[in-house]
């Protein structure tokens, strides 16, 4: 029997059980892992239930970016912290606009660059506000439009057109847990609307 436990997943709701992560990390920095609710202790060998396949991100590898297959077997974005400069444990707070204002330093796919946000309305009105990037890999240094994420009031989506044609979305979520962290991922498409394209990214808090 193949030992494939890779760690532990411990549910929000703690009524709950922890429930045994299955699965591989790869030297380039991914990993595919598996956990079924539906049989928390899974044997250490199985490979079943929900799957994530993540990348890690940063210096240390300390963010994760990637998807995870919900219950009905569809791919979601996922993404978090692990323990360590960028995921220290902390309690749980509600984020608002505060958390965002200001300057981040934000990693695309290897490349750097900045993001500053202006005076922001509070996440979840829905209303759109103006942010600055400056990432030279892809032909930014312009006023971009940033606006809370319908989907989740925990993220902002700062979206553009491409210098060379073409869109760019940027989503970055607030992590619950982690002060000045974002994590999310980067779409870029072709003038044609063809070729698109997405990488994981992280953003921290500029000091």
């Amino acid at each position: 029997m193949r030992d494939r436990r890779v760690g532990n997943l411990y549910p929000a709701a703690t009524v709950r059980p922890v429930q045994r992560v299955n699965g591989e990390a790869r030297d380039d920095g991914t990993a595919t892992l598996w956990f079924d609710p539906a049989t928390p202790a899974l044997r250490y060998d199985l490979l079943q239930g929900r799957r994530m396949d993540v990348r890690l991100l940063g210096g240390a590898g300390d963010v994760f970016v990637g998807t995870c297959a919900d219950e009905a077997g569809v791919s979601r974005p996922c993404y978090g912290a692990l323990a360590g400069p960028l995921g220290t444990a902390g309690t749980p707070r509600e984020r608002g606009a505060a958390d965002l204002v200001g300057p981040w330093r934000v990693v695309l796919d290897g490349a750097e660059g900045r993001l500053d946000f202006g005076g922001a309305p509070g996440l979840g009105s829905g209303s759109s506000f103006g942010a600055r990037l400056v990432l030279e890999a892809y032909g930014f240094s312009r006023t971009v439009d940033a606006r809370p994420d319908p989907a989740d009031p925990r993220a902002v989506v700062v979206t553009s057109e491409r210098p060379v044609g073409g869109t760019f979305t940027l989503r970055l979520g607030l992590l619950a847990r982690e002060d000045g962290v974002l994590v999310g991922e980067a779409r870029t498409t072709e003038p044609d609307g063809g070729g698109a394209r997405t990488v994981g990214a992280y953003a921290v808090r500029a000091r």
